[in-house]
């Protein structure tokens, strides 16, 4: 008799594993460490969520399916997709999976086969999502325009979102370049007393997620994910060192602060907040931008990444407001495929309704 758990392990991976032509497609992470590691550090196009401890982070979450597929030929990786199917629970599921690539595809830009590994990637990512996501969109972090036909050819539209970097190399120099109404309000905030920190527990962190929570249900209006994601991020940046929670401490109380992955010499300015109502006078939504440039420059971080700043072509305020802290306004694109159009209809318009419902 075969040994159960070896066949078992050994129908996963040829299950996990497909040929076409000379490539490998592969889907997981197993096996993926050493060679992952050096793309990672070769690439123009990583990201701190293309690395493994990124999807066993979104592995755990409520609400989401993670997913990898990667392409390789003689043990070398091409190219490489980690994302996430996001979801509201309940009767909502159905209308609301979209999966989501943050930072876009982990792509070997050396390798001589590059542009046949990542078209055959992206029409395998397509085939596989058909069915459980309505659509496919890819977050870039950085510059994909030379692969702009690739993903025309698979099915994808480009879509002209914008984005801001800011060299934070020299501290001073960085905030000397901010419009002068947001150094004062800097200025103003840390006289009167104003800390900032780096949060040490899980009660802070839910303090500080009570702040978001407040921001998305008033303002931004888009799903927040649960306590837990957050908790876990904070043991995620506690095990691996990718990262820090900023808090804003007056008068021994939380009002604002961010979570900043980290990557290489990047900090990501991902989940931010501040209680402006309530303290007009120390803006902390200012503050909270210069807190993580602070705390990323002193953990030897020379750019910082503001993570997205809308369509260039749809008027959008927090473009505005990002674009008074001095930064270089780059196009990084996003790409969309629509893989339920008819799903895909419905779900805008229902987010339109609970939109003009919670603005009321």
């Amino acid at each position: 008799m075969p040994n159960v758990s070896y066949t078992q392990t050994l129908a996963t991976t040829l299950r996990n594993q497909l040929m076409v032509n000379n490539f490998k497609i592969i889907e997981g992470t197993e096996n993926l460490n050493c060679n992952l590691n050096r793309l990672l550090e070769t690439s123009n196009t990583s990201s701190i969520f293309q690395t493994i401890p990124f999807y066993e982070f979104f592995s755990i979450q409520a609400n989401t399916e993670s997913f990898v597929f990667t392409i390789s030929e003689n043990e070398e990786i091409i190219a490489s997709v980690f994302g996430v199917i996001l979801y509201e629970p309940g009767i909502k599921k159905n209308l609301t999976k979209r999966a989501i690539i943050y930072g876009g595809p982990l792509v070997n830009h050396k390798h001589k086969n590059v542009n046949s590994a990542l078209s055959l990637l992206l029409n395998h990512l397509t085939k596989r999502l058909k069915g459980k996501a309505i659509y496919i969109e890819t977050r870039n972090l950085n510059d994909y325009s030379i692969y702009k036909n690739i993903f025309l050819q698979n099915g994808f539209s480009y879509e002209p979102y914008v984005n801001y970097n800011i060299d934070i190399t020299d501290i001073e120099k960085t905030l000397m370049n901010f419009k002068s109404e947001k150094r004062r309000q800097i200025r103003k905030s840390l006289k009167s007393g104003v800390q900032i920190e780096i949060a040490k527990n899980k009660n802070e962190i839910e303090d500080l997620y009570n702040i978001l929570f407040q921001l998305y249900n008033t303002k931004v209006k888009k799903p927040l994910p649960n306590l837990k994601y957050f908790t876990d991020l904070f043991d995620l940046f506690n095990k691996y060192g990718n990262g820090f929670v900023s808090i804003l401490i007056y008068n021994e109380k939380i009002i604002g602060g961010s979570f900043c992955p980290i990557f290489k010499n990047k900090i990501y300015d991902w989940y931010r907040c501040g209680l402006d109502n309530e303290y007009k006078n120390l803006y902390p939504s200012t503050l909270s931008v210069y807190a993580g440039m602070l705390i990323g420059n002193e953990k030897g971080c020379n750019l910082f990444d503001f993570m997205g700043a809308g369509n260039i072509n749809v008027p959008y305020g927090v473009r505005e407001f990002k674009s008074q802290f001095g930064g270089t306004l780059i196009e990084q694109g996003r790409y969309l495929n629509v893989l339920n159009k008819t799903k895909y209809k419905i779900g805008k318009i229902g987010l339109t309704i609970m939109q003009k419902i919670k603005n009321k």
